[in-house]
């Protein structure tokens, strides 16, 4: 026969049983949400968004930093020798260095004079580095810019 003791131990098994694997559940639940979490980080970590020097690799800079110039990131234009450059306009270049003397003269940028901007390991010509009273920026040739490996 069954007492009313015997059935509240019974029920109070039982009731602990439940919420024991309940809470199994949940722990290897969070377990695996954590662990997807991590995943996905990591492959964040794997997109690289620098681009490098194509011709030492270099890192350069990074799509990050690039920034819209007259309402275009991108843009080509033709120097006076005929040569057209397709070039991306960025805010840091940390990989470049400076050289010259800065001249408005053939700019493609009004109100920017501009410098050449090359690879600071290779001394590749990288692009130019603008400058105007109110701001900087880096005009870099696509085809001198590379994704890594």
């Amino acid at each position: 026969m069954i007492t009313t003791f015997s059935q509240n131990v019974f029920f109070t098994w039982k009731w602990k049983s439940l919420f024991n694997a309940f809470q199994q559940f949940q722990e290897k639940s969070l377990k695996e949400i954590k662990a997807r979490l991590d995943e996905l980080s990591q492959e964040k970590e794997r997109i690289d968004n620098n681009l490098y020097c194509r011709y030492c690799r270099n890192l350069i800079t990074s799509t990050d930093h690039s920034i819209q110039i007259n309402g275009s990131v991108e843009h080509q234009f033709t120097n006076p020798e005929g040569n057209t450059f397709e070039i991306a306009c960025f805010s840091v270049a940390q990989g470049c260095v400076h050289t010259g003397t800065p001249t408005f003269e053939h700019t493609w940028f009004d109100n920017y004079n501009w410098r050449f901007a090359l690879c600071a390991k290779c001394h590749f010509h990288m692009g130019w580095y603008y400058q105007s009273s109110h701001h900087n920026f880096y005009g870099l040739i696509r085809k001198a810019l590379m994704r890594k490996d």
